[in-house]
């Protein structure tokens, strides 16, 4: 896997890959940062197809100096400077030797997944599924307070719409779906397996057909082979559309004596009333 830091000199490149999903490139340019990136499947307008080392001047010259653009006015406006067909963004350090830490950490919207079969979980009921959610990447600078650089996800995302007209949220939707039982054929670097628990603590039947899993509260783990997340137990309290959410903080039962790498955006563990199952039912196809 690609999680720790690296030290890179001047005029330093380096490749890191995770599995059928990002190609990441870091390279060091005096006191700056330069983040290219490129998704598998994905165009080339996402960070362009170049496979080769080294920043290329346009006309093909290979260089580690910054081109300026005194003569093209609206380029001083880009977040990026192309080489190559590659979009690179700059990051200026007060660093001399930076460290760069690279973490992963869940992407900045909860997420809404279907199981793999719909199914009514009886009053006094629990059931335990597993979503996998593809993290992002995070880069630092460790040797300066670990101040965070940028974050990339590490495949495209598609947003839909979660709630009412009234009162609901801005979400990701995966199109995998979660299921019952980890399936080790499925198993990706990118991904990480959540496990969660339902418990209906209601006196009805809850139907699930898509739950909204809240993923800034989880932190990853890896036990050497897979990204796991700590459990995060989903207690729906009867026919409001609100249910309690707990997270354990500390790897799942399926993953013990794993090692934290990547830490909660919002380390809050329990006693959060949030939407999780009620969608908007009236627009089944929207998208952002």
């Amino acid at each position: 896997m690609i999680w720790g830091e690296y030290s890179l000199e001047k005029n330093d490149e380096i490749l890191l890959s995770l599995q059928n999903a990002l190609h990441l490139h870091l390279a060091r340019v005096e006191n700056e940062l330069w983040v290219a990136y490129e998704r598998e499947g994905s165009s080339f307008e996402d960070s362009g197809g170049y496979t080769g080392t080294g920043l290329a001047e346009p006309g093909g010259a290979t260089s580690k100096e910054p081109v300026e653009a005194d003569d093209e006015v609206e380029r001083l406006h880009r977040t990026t400077v192309d080489y190559d067909g590659r979009a690179w963004s700059r990051w200026v350090l007060n660093s001399k030797n930076p460290r760069i830490s690279v973490e992963p950490i869940f992407p900045d919207l909860p997420f809404v997944v279907r199981p793999d079969y719909e199914f009514r979980l009886g009053p006094g009921a629990s059931a335990r599924i597993y979503t996998r959610i593809p993290i992002a990447v995070v880069l630092s600078d460790a040797s300066d307070n670990m101040l965070k650089i940028t974050e990339i996800n590490s495949v495209n995302l598609v947003k839909t719409w979660f709630g009412t007209f009234e009162g609901g949220e801005v979400c990701y939707w995966l199109t995998t779906t979660a299921s019952r039982t980890v399936r080790t054929r499925m198993v990706r670097e990118y991904r990480c397996y959540c496990p969660v628990v339902i418990k209906n603590d209601s006196s009805q039947f809850l139907h699930i057909d898509k739950l909204c899993i809240r993923v800034d509260r989880l932190s990853i783990f890896s036990d050497g082979s897979r990204l796991w997340s700590d459990e995060m137990t989903i207690e729906h309290k009867g026919s409001d559309e609100f249910s309690d959410l707990i997270v354990k903080g500390k790897p799942p039962e399926e993953a013990p004596g794993s090692t934290l790498i990547g830490k909660p955006r919002n380390p809050v563990k329990k006693g959060i009333a949030e939407r999780t199952f009620k969608v908007l039912n009236q627009l089944p196809s929207i998208r952002f």
